[in-house]
């Protein structure tokens, strides 16, 4: 996907809220001037799909619609549930890519972008806010950490082939798999959100319940990319 979640979403509410905001101020023009209207139910449902803060806009400035409940209250109800919608979409984005720092080499999959926040790789872009990291297991917790190249994936089944990398970082602090370096073994991204930012080639830094285990497969609990591991772990 070249075009970044975040920038798409802002393209979306961007439009559709100078839309709808300008079918206002038509309809109120053609009120005046005895014009076929514009529906109540397009305006509303315009407004449900995204543009009810445009909407809401225009009424107040071209006092449209102002004594009628569906609009006077439903509008703010609609910007209401499309800010909540939003921010539940940044904390799904975080739990399907959790990092501190999502940038071009991947964006982890379990807490998402932070105060580094650059763009997934690929069909990964999209990230989310600086305090999504507080999602993402301890580093030093019930959760081993192994970094893993991916070499292919299913979604359908939602697994994911990976071969163990060597680990980078002083482990000082960090619950470091029993994962040989070299091994190769599938990962089950059944508790991801999604796993279609798992890029095929990209390294990640996977984390799945300690339970000793020095064989695959394991569950995966949280993917992020080696640089937000790395901005995570040196703070």
């Amino acid at each position: 996907m070249g075009l970044n979640l975040w920038t798409a979403v802002a393209l979306y509410y961007g439009a559709v809220n100078v839309l709808c905001a300008v079918l206002f101020a038509v309809d109120k023009y053609r009120a005046q001037h005895g014009q076929r209207r514009i529906s109540e139910k397009a305006l509303l449902g315009l407004s449900l799909a995204g543009g009810a803060l445009g909407g809401l806009v225009a009424m107040r400035a071209v006092r449209h619609k102002t004594r009628k409940p569906a609009f006077y209250i439903g509008l703010p109800v609609m910007v209401a549930v499309h800010v909540a919608l939003l921010c539940a979409l940044a904390f799904a984005g975080g739990r399907l890519l959790g990092v501190p720092g999502a940038d071009s080499a991947g964006a982890g999959l379990a807490g998402e972008k932070g105060p580094a926040a650059a763009s997934a790789e690929a069909d990964a872009e999209g990230a989310g806010d600086a305090d999504a990291a507080a999602g993402l297991p301890p580093l030093d917790g019930g959760y081993a950490y192994v970094r893993a190249r991916v070499l292919e994936r299913d979604l359908g089944r939602r697994v994911a082939v990976v071969e163990v990398e060597p680990w980078e970082w002083d482990a000082a602090g960090v619950n470091v798999s029993g994962l040989s370096a070299g091994t190769t073994g599938e990962v089950d991204c059944s508790e991801l959100l999604t796993m279609t930012g798992l890029k095929e080639g990209a390294a990640w830094i996977f984390s799945y319940k300690d339970t000793g285990q020095t064989a695959f497969p394991v569950t995966v609990a949280s993917v992020e990319s080696p640089e937000s591991f790395a901005e995570r772990a040196a703070q």
